[in-house]
């Protein structure tokens, strides 16, 4: 019954996070063109909280523990770079040419895109203006949505708790901002021994870090 009821917790997050189409990688994206990286995250690690109800949030409560372990540990935490380097290392041994735009970038600043009746799928936010602005012709833009500690709770009782990163990747073509490569990823890994033993928190900093590493290598493997 136990392990029952920690499946349905996991389907429960996987169907609150998951609702992206995936578009694979279009062919033509390792043409003659130029791509822009921009790159949407948090600087340090979160601890997110999630539930059999959908309710998915980030604790910021200075007295809880799960929050003062992560604390101690973020700044140990390697992950924009890490990011960085992985991409561009990616497209320079498949000879893309592609610039690195911004690695402090928010969707929220572009306006939304009304995208046409078609079977293609588009971006819900309008990049085409980059196209001239950056002498780019499409946008590889990775969004990590949440990474850090994940605990997972089945009514009051915390079921489970593990390294996480939750990333979003679109490739878009300038042209008309339709979807060039479209993935949504999680990662979890187990915290193998104490999280907090003596106090140093290494088991959860080598958690989160393994987490990180496994989410760079599937959008490696995509691109």
């Amino acid at each position: 019954m136990k392990k029952l009821s920690l499946g349905i917790v996991f389907i429960v997050l996987f169907i609150v996070t998951s609702c992206v189409t995936t578009v694979p990688l279009n062919t033509g994206f390792y043409g003659k063109t130029k791509v822009g990286i921009l790159i949407q995250m948090e600087e340090k690690p979160e601890v997110i909280k999630a539930t059999t109800d959908g309710l998915v949030t980030t604790i910021t409560d200075p007295d809880n523990k799960f929050y003062v372990g992560v604390e101690k540990i973020k700044s140990n935490i390697t992950f924009k770079e890490l990011l960085k380097k992985e991409i561009s290392n990616t497209l320079s041994s498949k000879n893309k040419s592609f610039e690195m735009i911004s690695d402090n970038f928010n969707e929220l600043t572009l306006s939304k895109f009304k995208a046409p009746e078609s079977d293609t799928e588009y971006s819900k936010y309008d990049f085409r203006f980059m196209k001239k602005k950056y002498n780019v012709d499409e946008i590889l833009f990775v969004k990590v949505n949440h990474y850090g500690l994940l605990l997972v709770y089945s009514g009051v009782i915390r079921a489970t708790k593990k390294g996480y990163v939750l990333m979003h990747s679109q490739v878009i073509d300038l042209k008309d901002n339709s979807l060039l490569q479209q993935k949504q990823s999680e990662t979890t890994t187990k915290i193998n021994g104490d999280w907090d033993k003596n106090g140093e928190y290494t088991n959860l900093q080598n958690a989160i870090q393994l987490a990180i590493d496994q989410s760079i290598l599937k959008l490696k493997k995509r691109l």
